[in-house]
Order: structure tokens, then sequence, then C-alpha cells
């Protein structure tokens, strides 16, 4: 088994008034060798819209959720990096 995966898969279809819209999310998987458990992160990434008239369209999902947690994350290593320097003099 790999270490790290990256899949991405179509959901179930739904329909409504002539419209198809088909849900793509991404999963990534990072499995340790022998390690029982592993990290799974799921995530939304695009909506694809098919009309019977026009061709197939793909409308991408920002993840804000995931701009904030990066945002955050920074934030805090900044803050640790930066007390870190003021404790030391």
């Amino acid at each position: 088994m790999s270490v790290f995966q990256v899949n991405s898969q179509a959901g179930k279809p739904i329909f409504s008034g002539g419209i198809k819209i088909t849900p793509i999310s991404q999963a990534v998987r990072l499995q340790l060798p022998g390690a029982p458990f592993a990290f799974s992160w799921n995530r939304p990434v695009a909506v694809v819209v098919q009309t019977e008239k026009s061709a197939e369209q793909v409308l991408p999902v920002h993840d804000l959720t995931r701009t904030v947690q990066i945002a955050i994350a920074g934030l805090t290593l900044f803050s640790v990096a930066l007390l870190l320097i003021l404790k030391r003099t």
C-alpha cells in the first residue's frame, strides 16, 4: 500500500428540471507503513452541470475553510517564532 494517495471521485448525479448536476470530490489519504490507522481528508473540488441543450460546464468549488486553516497555521507559526525571539532578548 502506498503511503500517500490522492483520489478524485464523481458522486451520484442529481437530475432536476432537465439539468444534470454531478459533484466531484477529492480524498487525500496518508497511512504510515504498519500503522493500524490512516489520516484521511475529503474535500469538494467541483460541480459538473449539464443541460439538455448545452455542453457540460465544470464549476470549481472554492474551499474557504482550507484557506482559513492555512492562514491560522501560518499565523500560529509566526507567533511562536516571534515569542521565541522576544524570549531570547
